[in-house]
């Protein structure tokens, strides 16, 4: 992670920046998604966020759907 320029400051820390997996829970908003789709996204916000962690939560905007 260091070498991307991305450094450690606090513990515990959550990395993961790419995830892929089946949507279990949608936001209210999210129209074009359904539970049990296979999905990707790009993990770029904060510790709820990162991919290394049996849930993740994401923008829609991050999302894509795997057909």
């Amino acid at each position: 992670m260091t070498d991307f320029g991305y450094y450690i400051q606090d513990y515990p820390v959550i990395p993961g920046f790419n995830v892929s997996g089946t949507v279990v829970k949608l936001g209210a908003d999210v129209v074009d998604l359904v539970v049990g789709d296979r999905v990707v996204a790009v993990c770029f916000a904060s510790f709820n966020s990162k991919g290394a962690q049996e849930y993740t939560v994401q923008p829609r905007i991050a999302v894509s759907k795997i057909e």
